[in-house]
């Protein structure tokens, strides 16, 4: 899994395998393998929901079991809830290039908040210095692109220099915002590609909701 993953060359492969009473799920970078990873799950709940017709599928993960279901037009999926601590990390500010108005961290994962939309974007770190002062760095900022955030996550340590789009971050995200935003917002996710997350707080953590779609399908020869 982790040579096909580093062929891939993406952010995250999933692997869905057939694990009896019910179907695992792992995830590599092209050099690690996660504990956690949202965007990999969506994606793999697409695939087996539409393959079967049902509307909710669960999967046995390495971070615990991870449900995702039909939400209308969107998927979803629910992820413990991040709690970041109020923290100072001067060389990593440095080192995103970013002037942070509040900053947090959670074992090695850092979130920095900044004042605009606009410093998110044009975000111009220095990955090798990122590198070696996290496992993985948000940062943040009220408003931009039809949501209530925008963020952006570098992780060069674990393979991936800057994410796509993160479920496991905005379940930290989430929480970040909570008492300026309320239980039930979305994010926005300025990477090359871009993604709109639908964040709403559960009882037990976050639900997490974006589209999905199946572009291609095929085999690999070994």
């Amino acid at each position: 899994m982790q040579r096909v993953a580093s062929e891939l060359a993406q952010p995250a492969t999933a692997f869905v395998e057939r694990v009896r009473p019910r179907l695992g799920l792992r995830w590599c970078t092209p050099t690690t393998e996660l504990q956690l990873c949202g965007h990999g799950t969506l994606a793999a709940g697409c695939v087996v929901l539409r393959q079967t017709g049902l509307e909710v599928v669960r999967f046995s993960t390495p971070g615990g079991d991870a449900d995702v279901s039909v939400a209308g037009e969107l998927f979803e999926l629910e992820f413990p809830r991040r709690l970041y601590e109020p923290a100072t990390n001067h060389q990593l500010a440095a080192a995103l290039g970013v002037v942070d108005v509040a900053t947090g961290v959670s074992g090695d994962d850092w979130l920095m908040e900044v004042a605009t939309p606009e410093e998110v974007v044009d975000c111009t770190p220095d990955l090798s210095r990122v590198e070696r002062l996290a496992r993985s760095a948000v940062i943040t900022a009220p408003g931009g692109e039809d949501a209530a955030i925008t963020s952006r996550v570098f992780a060069p340590a674990i393979g991936i220099p800057e994410d796509q789009v993160t479920g496991s971050a905005h379940s930290g995200l989430a929480t970040w915002w909570n008492a300026r935003l309320g239980s039930d917002f979305y994010a926005y996710q300025a990477s090359a590609r871009g993604g709109r997350i639908r964040l709403r707080l559960s009882e037990h953590g976050v639900r997490l909701a974006g589209r999905a779609e199946i572009v291609g399908s095929g085999f690999l020869a070994r």
